[in-house]
């Protein structure tokens, strides 16, 4: 994904873990209303 030079910045890892979540509510919305 990212190479080792890359030094990941405040934003893009938030960004990151605002995305992960995401999906993560989404799926278990999901196995929850299925």
């Amino acid at each position: 994904m990212m190479s080792p030079s890359d030094r990941p910045t405040s934003s893009s890892f938030a960004i990151f873990l605002i995305n992960y979540y995401a999906i993560q509510r989404d799926f278990n919305f999901n196995e929850c209303h299925s």
